[in-house]
């Protein structure tokens, strides 16, 4: 499945929504009634200063993308030499920024399940900025600076591999935003499982992102094909790396190692290689100054060679790639529901749409019909795009038969286009594809799951029923999402199992069964809904006998593990 997510630092929605600072000016482009705030002005006893209060939200909430050098326009750490050159213009940038929630760019609605590491300012912290607008910025002494509580995570260990490109590579600046595709070198002469993963820019000045992706198979010779044909270093791409790859890891400013949930890894068959897709973006270098090249480095933590993980994690992309957007439509809507057909765990999502994207919403359908909100993002922007965690507590179980409803809204009008050679282009009808003005509808759900029970045709069965406490419609989702040998053998050993020690249950649930089926819907259907009842009565009579001597050679051909 192609597809890419866009993950950005603190700068672009800034000067996405013309308000590109210049240190210099000593305005802001919100105008000069702002802007013109008195920093020096008489303030005998500020209750908010900079030193303070502020500087410390600032540190903790901004600073890990406006720092000199970062990926932002300008910093925000400011000392007392360069106090002249803060406040007097971020009064109308970053102030405004934040009262209108730009600022940090948070996008998921609060209404769905509670996400991880959450890069959004508190009320209170809200508050103490404003307060300290409303009273000129003052400085303050130093010596009232507390910096912010912040979890100091341990050392990492060295990484087991690190790689980078064949050579250093110079974004085209006639292409702001050039995508450009790197194959590493490494492959694995046996299967291995990665903890965690990072990468680390050669120039800030023009890295924006990076992805990483896993690709085997088939789709090897066809990136190596891509690599060959294309002048200079690696390939343009944009999109995903041209081939089916599975999303393994990234980078955006201010981001640190990602590593997966505790005991789980995400498994690089043997064979298989890693492309590193770069977004370069020159738009903020200096008028006349040469284009840096880069040379960016990524690194693996890899299990012992031979070692299998507690878990395994997977991204899974769940696409609609049947969008059609027709030309001025100012909220094109499209929904798809698809079965997840896995029992996992979800850990985290990465909701993926292109430029005409205005909202997207992702929710959880249980077999009865319930729905749960996985992450809404109401005013969809393109730069700020990313992998968003759930906590232990919080990750959803599903299985086979829960649904993955995905909506995603579109503006296709005149105002709405994109911007190209100084023109803005005219709406045309736009489709799924992987180019810059086609479109996507795609969510990326990272699932984990027991290692061991992949291990057996029915293993992931086992695990699943074990959280069904009892209920046959989830025993059902669990036989669907253990995958199509075992729901074979389930099925075929469930119903003579049944037919031998739970006579009358299951001639009841048949009955009941074949008239439905005859009707139209699909036999799950049936048994999570109209029948019900009369196979639950069944289950409850065959489920403790399916592992046990009574069943034994019914389910012979069944493979539960130990």
């Amino acid at each position: 499945m192609k597809g890419i997510m866009r993950l950005a630092c603190c700068a672009a929605l800034t000067l996405a929504a013309g308000c590109a600072p210049s240190k210099t000016s000593g305005a802001s482009a919100s105008g000069d009634a702002v802007a013109s705030a008195d920093v020096s002005q008489d303030v005998s006893t500020p209750s908010t200063t900079y030193h303070g209060e502020a500087r410390a939200i600032l540190e903790q909430r901004c600073v890990s993308c406006h720092f000199e050098g970062g990926g932002a326009p300008f910093t925000l750490d400011w000392r007392a030499d360069e106090w002249s050159e803060g406040p007097a213009w971020w009064t109308g940038i970053i102030m405004n920024a934040i009262e209108e929630g730009r600022m940090p760019p948070w996008k998921p609605s609060a209404d769905c399940i509670p996400i991880e590491n959450q890069k959004m300012l508190l009320p209170e912290e809200r508050a103490t900025l404003a307060a300290w607008q409303a009273e000129g910025f003052p400085q303050g002494s130093e010596d009232a600076y507390e910096p912010p509580e912040v979890e100091s995570a341990p050392a990492l260990p060295e990484p087991t591999i690190t790689m980078t490109p064949s050579g250093a590579y110079t974004p085209d600046p006639s292409h702001p935003d050039d995508y450009r595709c790197f194959v590493m070198d490494a492959t694995f002469d046996t299967d291995r499982y990665a903890t965690r993963t990072d990468v680390w820019p050669g120039s800030l000045d023009v890295v924006h992102h990076v992805i990483l992706y896993r690709v085997s198979g088939d789709s090897m010779a066809e990136v190596e094909a891509m690599d060959a044909a294309s002048d200079g270093l690696g390939y343009p791409c944009y999109g995903g790396p041209g081939v089916a790859g599975d999303f393994i890891g990234a980078w955006v400013p201010g981001s640190t190692a990602f590593e997966f949930p505790a005991g789980s890894a995400i498994e690089l068959p043997a064979g298989s290689r890693i492309v590193m897709q770069m977004h370069y973006n020159t738009v903020y270098l200096e008028p006349d100054t040469p284009v840096p090249s880069d040379l960016t480095t990524m690194a693996l933590w890899l299990l012992p060679e031979g070692e299998k993980p507690k878990e395994l994690t997977y991204f899974q992309a769940m696409a609609n790639t049947d969008i059609f957007i027709p030309a001025n439509d100012p909220a094109s809507a499209h929904v798809q529901s698809r079965y997840l057909g896995w029992n996992a765990e979800v850990v985290g999502v990465a909701p993926h749409m292109h430029q005409l994207g205005t909202e997207i919403r992702v929710s959880l359908v249980d077999e009865d019909g319930a729905s749960s909100c996985l992450i809404d993002i109401p005013k969809w922007d393109f730069n700020w795009q990313q992998l968003y965690m759930f906590s232990e507590e919080n990750s959803p179980f599903v299985h086979g038969l829960t649904s993955h409803r995905m909506t995603c809204v579109y503006d296709n009008t005149p105002s709405n286009q994109p911007v190209v050679n100084g023109e803005q282009s005219d709406p045309t009808n736009v489709t799924w594809g992987d180019g810059s003005f086609d479109e996507m509808c795609l969510n990326y759900v990272l699932m984990k799951f027991p290692f061991e029970a992949t291990q057996h045709t029915c293993g992931n069965y086992r695990w699943c029923a074990a959280r069904c406490s009892g209920d046959i419609a989830c025993a059902l989702g669990c036989a669907v999402g253990a995958g199509g040998a075992c729901a074979d053998c389930i099925n075929e050993g469930y119903v003579a199992c049944g037919q031998e020690h739970c006579e009358t249950q299951t001639a009841a649930a048949l009955a009941c069964t074949g008239p439905c089926v005859d009707s139209g819907a699909e036999i799950q259907e049936c048994i999570a809904g109209d029948c019900r009842g009369s196979w639950q009565e069944a289950h409850d009579c065959i489920a403790p006998l399916m592992e046990g001597p009574e069943c034994a050679e019914h389910f012979a051909s069944c493979d539960f593990g130990e």
